[in-house]
């Protein structure tokens, strides 16, 4: 569904004239890429066994990664037209292999399709018991009665989530790292060292790929939540070191030897901690949380919330420059990653190596209220 804007927004690049129709493609680019990051998080989140659902997951941010590396390694040294030509090109051959992919188990079920599902989880899993058990489970999670849109606000697993995953939407931009990335060449220039913008974001693209490999590697071991408070915890870190940067400048302090090399040390910290922590387990993370015909809703609602403050953070980021200062803004960037990070660690549950059906118990409260009650029964067969 996607691939057909993208490839036309792809052709328009190409012949591009006029400023307008760059736009119009970058509108296109936008709509159809929420569209498809949204459409494979809930795909990958359906077909894969709960040992894997994370290190699977991750896979999708790494392959952007690396898609950006590309892009950031052959942009400066070609022509656009070219690059727009391999850009297209790139998205056709993409789109091939999506015609041959199976639809999920869960979906094909729903859509009362039982055998189908039951063959393309035997692909899957390669055991048929496996398959057999999982679909038990597909019958305790079907509802009982069509979803409501308004069960959103009545079911308390549905409502808990949405407020989960908008909140962490509007953090995952309110950090401050997509004003990094498009001010690096800023940052890099008001060093004094011989780093170009574009060798140092070739570099920052490397840091990021490979931190987002590391996380897919060890995410069903150590978990989302311990991922992601650590590494916010690393961004407040790096935030607050171009704050203390730019407070040095601000009040004229010789910046020289390691100060110097201080931004380019922050930034390149902050990508590390930024792809392998919330840029590779947020979108994993929400989708976990979520079940059913309620995922795509909220997940829809979810990434709304995060462009719209991805747009207000983004074209207001040089007036908070102006007005507070750069010191001033990377230090607020430093809180806000601290406060998303205490939200994680207090309001998000762990979802490493749960089914769907036990971490919507878990959004209910019915296994703290199911652990008291065995803790009860011990006590009393004592």
């Amino acid at each position: 569904m996607i691939f057909g804007p993208k490839t036309i927004a792809g052709f328009m690049t190409i012949f591009a004239t006029e400023v307008w129709m760059i736009l119009v493609v970058r509108f296109i680019n936008g709509v159809a890429d929420t569209a498809g990051i949204m459409a494979v998080m809930i795909y990958c989140t359906e077909i894969a066994s709960n040992e894997i659902r994370g290190s699977l997951g991750s896979l999708i941010p790494l392959l952007s990664s690396l898609g950006a590396l590309i892009i950031l390694g052959i942009g400066p040294y070609v022509s656009y037209r070219n690059l727009s030509i391999m850009y297209t090109a790139i998205i056709i051959c993409a789109s091939i292999p999506i015609l041959f992919i199976p639809d999920t188990p869960y979906s094909l079920y729903s859509k009362g399709k039982i055998e189908e599902a039951e063959r393309v989880l035997i692909f899957l899993r390669e055991s048929k018991i496996i398959a057999q058990e999982e679909l038990k489970q597909f019958s305790r999670r079907e509802p009982k009665q069509k979803f409501d849109k308004r069960d959103l606000f009545r079911n308390k697993a549905y409502l808990k989530g949405l407020m989960i995953s908008v909140v962490m939407g509007i953090g995952v931009e309110a950090i401050g790292f997509n004003c990094i990335t498009f001010y690096l060449q800023t940052i890099l220039e008001l060093t004094n060292t011989n780093v170009s913008s574009a060798f140092g974001s070739v570099v920052i693209g490397c840091i990021q790929l490979v931190s987002c490999i590391v996380t897919s590697i060890y995410s069903d071991r150590f978990g989302r939540k311990i991922i992601l408070v650590t590494t916010l915890f690393g961004m407040a870190a790096g935030m607050m070191s171009l704050g203390v940067f730019f407070t040095l400048k601000r009040h004229g302090v010789s910046i020289s030897g390691f100060l110097n090399y201080l931004p380019v040390i922050s930034v390149g910290f902050i990508n590390w901690c930024y792809g392998g922590g919330i840029g590779s387990q947020f979108l994993v993370l929400i989708s976990e949380l979520l079940d059913g015909p309620a995922r795509a809703l909220i997940t829809s609602i979810c990434m709304e919330v995060s462009t719209i403050t991805a747009f207000f953070v983004t074209k207001y980021t040089i007036e908070m420059i102006t007005v507070l200062g750069s010191n001033t803004t990377f230090f607020m960037f430093g809180v806000v990653c601290v406060l998303l990070s205490l939200f994680v660690l207090f309001f998000v549950p762990e979802t490493k190596h749960k089914t769907i059906a036990e971490i919507q118990n878990v959004l209910r409260g019915e296994e703290r209220l199911e652990k008291h009650i065995q803790g009860n029964g011990n006590i009393s067969r004592l």
